[in-house]
């Protein structure tokens, strides 16, 4: 029973170390490959399941809890920073394995997070900028994992704002702060114009998304502030697209 109870937990640990071999590195290859891949992944989020669920039914006293809370915690998001810079992130699997584990923190955070709420935001801030640094998320479709991510931070934004307001304003403040970020080019005056980091772009976009899926005015009235003046002149580098949900949002 002891070792049972254990189990999922070093399932979990293991996704790490085993999303970081690389294909060519596997003695399998093709099909066989991506069974065992596929198989590995599904069982891990099977663990992270479990484990959630034993933290949701657990009944122990208030320091235990807060520490398994931690615990659980670092161990769903380190799970699931390996899948966003992994190299199998794209498969289908790796994809439902992240917003599992993502499922997993935000019914921890909504059931028990008001113990760790502050560093629950830090971590999700590290993630949500990890997410968006991914060069293969930008176009008109961002992918599975750059909507899991922008629903779980609108679950939590929408679970912590009347209950501990100043780490949630932290939390889309820090996020709205990199859009700001300008590499210095200091004389080279002709790459002036060059386009936005694609982190910048995503950002944008994920808070985009988050104003018009919270419909929170005060949301809008924090972020706004930080770039509206690039949008409405049209800088070359951001999408029109992005400019005009933004403008007919503040309208």
């Amino acid at each position: 029973m002891y070792q049972m109870k254990f189990r999922p937990v070093l399932l979990v640990k293991s996704l790490p170390a085993f999303l970081k071999i690389r294909k060519r590195d596997w003695p399998e290859q093709g099909v066989l490959l991506k069974t065992r891949i596929n198989t590995k992944l599904s069982v891990c989020q099977a663990a992270a399941m479990v484990q959630t669920k034993s933290l949701l039914l657990s009944d122990l006293d208030g320091k235990a809890t807060k520490t398994l809370l931690r615990e659980t915690l670092a161990l769903l998001l380190d799970a699931a920073d390996a899948c966003v810079v992994s190299y199998w992130r794209k498969l289908r699997a790796c994809e439902e394995l992240f917003s599992s584990l993502l499922s997993g923190v935000v019914q921890v955070a909504v059931t028990r997070g008001n113990q760790v709420l502050r560093v629950l935001l830090l971590r999700l801030k590290a993630l949500v900028l990890m997410t968006c640094t991914q060069a293969d998320t930008w176009g008109n479709n961002q992918g599975a994992m750059f909507e899991s991510v922008t629903k779980a931070s609108c679950d939590i934004i929408t679970f912590g704002w009347d209950k501990d307001h100043a780490p949630i304003e932290s939390f889309i403040l820090a996020l709205a702060a990199n859009i700001r970020e300008r590499i210095d080019y200091g004389e080279q005056e002709e790459k002036e114009k060059q386009n936005v980091p694609v982190v910048q772009l995503n950002v944008i976009h994920l808070l985009a998304d988050m104003a018009l899926l919270l419909r929170r005015p005060e949301v809008v009235e924090m972020i706004l502030p930080l770039f509206i003046e690039s949008l409405e002149e049209g800088d070359a580098s951001t999408p029109s697209l992005l400019r005009l949900r933004w403008l007919a949002w503040q309208a």
